[in-house]
């Protein structure tokens, strides 16, 4: 391991941008409906700032590999929410595009308020993003954690992360 790779606590911001939007498909059953969509592809750029003043600048590529939601209705009838969770895959890579970590990435508490039509149209988003995986090239040997809040009003879906390598 090179002197120079930081490890330790750090803190980060985030703004996941969509390269390959997911694509839901929707099923009723039994008059509940599902919301399912795979193969998908979001991306962050981020620099990890740790507490001891290092700096590592990153790129992050998450693969969507299960998003799984179901619609809450009001009494009635009129789609209110969705919730559900996702899993997937997820690389961090330096600057020059080497692999620095993989892993798997959850997010759970997924909560979508909509406007109340059947097309389903999202209000605000929220869920918690969590970043687990090992390390490769200068950090093969160490393992990573992350954690964050995001939430999309308008815009990105954006928060404030922490985590550690250790």
């Amino acid at each position: 391991m090179a002197a120079s790779t930081p490890v330790g606590a750090f803190e980060c911001d985030i703004a996941l941008n969509r390269v390959t939007p997911p694509e839901f498909v929707r099923d009723v059953r039994h008059g509940v409906t599902y919301l399912a969509a795979e193969d998908y592809e979001l991306a962050y750029e981020t620099t990890l700032e740790f507490h001891d003043g290092a700096k590592l600048p990153i790129k992050g590529k998450l693969f969507g590999e299960q998003n799984r939601q179901i619609v809450i209705r009001s009494s009635d009838g009129t789609p209110r929410q969705l919730r559900g969770w996702v899993r997937g895959s997820f690389q961090l890579l330096d600057q020059r595009d080497q692999v620095l970590f993989r892993g798997t990435y959850f997010d759970v508490d997924l909560v979508v308020e909509l406007a109340g039509d059947e097309d389903l149209t999202p209000v605000t988003l929220r869920l918690e993003h969590w970043e687990n995986g090992f390390g490769e090239a200068d950090y093969l040997g160490h393992a990573i954690s992350l954690s964050v809040s995001l939430i999309r009003k308008s815009a990105a879906l954006t928060g404030h992360g922490s985590g550690h390598i250790i």
